[in-house]
């Protein structure tokens, strides 16, 4: 069970919420933002995660003056899973042109619709790894989708991502990730975890917070792969891509770390039952 899936079964949320009962909300001043990218479809798995891709693309180039930590793109695991001989020849055709696209971009920093392409491949890959979905029209794409791709990447500010030291894309933490069936989150900027959500929704869920507070535990487990022994995790939060706003919290001010040894207690139990 992914660390997702497990978050959202009723034990879990209740025993979460008994832990940390303070949910964190945006500011009055943020809540009220308007939506700049609205939705072109209802694929909004779909797009949401081929943004992951391209927002981690651009900040790897973004930030190639710090320490930078570059995990292996979820995509890359499909072949390597038992699939229909047509289906791995497709998916590693996809993943090859993708790291093609990929190194175009970071050696000229123009973002092409190849790469924009790529990224909608890569996360149709994505919900085969993780969801066993295949889909029918695997390697298609529809021109709105890249259009609004296009969009999303225009109004993300690129202050709001510039890391001073440290700047890891797709997170995971080490052995701890296996005690939830796998785990890796979106970015750690410098002392700053932060999720990804592109929703037309401008709030802070419980599961969202939920999410937050999973990785975080995990990385007080086993630390942040790639990273040093040192670096500490002091804020957390989320990107609201259809709005270009971060918000982010103090972790102190809503994550106890006697709760958190708790928690991860109950994880490695959990594990070994």
């Amino acid at each position: 069970m992914s660390l997702t899936n497990l978050i959202r079964s009723s034990v879990v949320r209740e025993l979460l919420k008994s832990y940390f009962p303070k949910n964190p909300a945006l500011p009055r001043s943020m809540a009220g933002e308007n939506i700049k990218i609205l939705p072109c479809s209802n694929r909004y798995g779909l797009i949401g995660t081929a943004f992951d891709y391209l927002l981690r693309f651009y900040l790897e180039r973004l930030n190639k003056n710090v320490k930078l930590v570059v995990n292996k793109w979820v995509a890359e695991n499909v072949p390597h899973i038992p699939l229909q001989r047509s289906l791995l020849k497709k998916a590693k055709e996809i993943i090859s042109e993708a790291k093609a696209n990929h190194a175009e971009y970071l050696a000229s920093g123009h973002m092409t619709k190849s790469l924009i392409i790529s990224s909608l491949q890569l996360a149709q890959l994505d919900f085969i790894y993780r969801a066993g979905q295949v889909s029918d029209n695997l390697g298609h794409f529809y021109e709105e989708d890249v259009e609004e791709l296009q969009n999303l990447m225009r109004v993300a500010p690129a202050d709001l991502f510039k890391a001073s030291r440290l700047c890891v894309l797709n997170p995971t933490f080490g052995h701890a990730s296996s005690l939830v069936g796998g785990a890796d989150a979106d970015l750690l900027i410098d002392d700053t975890l932060i999720d990804i959500k592109t929703t037309i929704h401008l709030k802070i869920s419980r599961d969202e917070f939920n999410q937050l507070v999973g990785y975080y535990t995990l990385y007080k487990i086993a630390g942040i792969d790639g990273a040093d022994s040192d670096v500490e995790i002091k804020k957390a939060g989320i990107y609201f891509s259809r709005y270009g706003l971060l918000y982010t919290f103090n972790v102190k001010d809503f994550i106890s770390d006697d709760k958190v040894i708790e928690f991860a207690n109950f994880l490695i139990r959990r594990k070994n039952n």
